[in-house]
């Protein structure tokens, strides 16, 4: 496991996960599932610093975004932004379950994709936010891909293990 990209072919991986558009590729590809970015923060961080009302107050906020983000998966990627005032990053990390975990204890606001604190949102230990002037969460594809053109018994049952999961 590794969240690199990885060339499944030259590197022989079984079958990697990518998110987003995929370029057209001698890939095998199968979507299984969407995923958009969600703000959202713990109600005991929202009930000692405030819900952020506009997209700019969350420069007043203690923000918790991903290390070394080179995509829209952080918050300096987002359109609209404005840098003149850095926000305070409570925390940075590469680690998805790290970032939904300090959101959901009150350490800050995170941008985070709704697979990954789907079940926070649902139990309510994180409150979706949409604040005025936020740019729009596009939906995007989470796929499979695979060199082989037959999957092996161990991908089919990889497979099926997601698409029943999150599919």
């Amino acid at each position: 496991l590794t969240e690199r990209v990885v060339d499944p072919v030259s590197e022989r991986f079984d079958i990697v996960i990518r998110i987003g558009d995929q370029p057209d590729s001698s890939l095998v590809s199968r979507r299984i599932g969407s995923q958009r970015y969600i703000m959202g923060a713990s109600p005991a961080y929202l009930q000692r610093h405030g819900h952020p009302a506009r997209f700019e107050d969350l420069a007043r906020h203690r923000l918790i975004d991903r290390q070394h983000s080179t995509s829209v998966r952080g918050w300096r990627e987002l359109p609209g932004f404005d840098w003149s005032r850095p926000p305070q990053f409570a925390l940075e990390s590469n680690d998805c379950d790290t970032r939904r975990m300090c959101a959901a204890r009150g350490l800050g606001i995170a941008l985070m994709p709704n697979w990954a604190i789907g079940e926070d949102l649902a139990a309510g230990r994180i409150v979706e936010l949409h604040p005025e002037g936020a740019p729009p969460q596009e939906v995007s594809g989470i796929y499979l891909l695979r060199a082989s053109a037959r999957a092996s018994a161990t991908v089919r049952a990889f497979t099926d293990h997601l698409l029943a999961s999150i599919g």
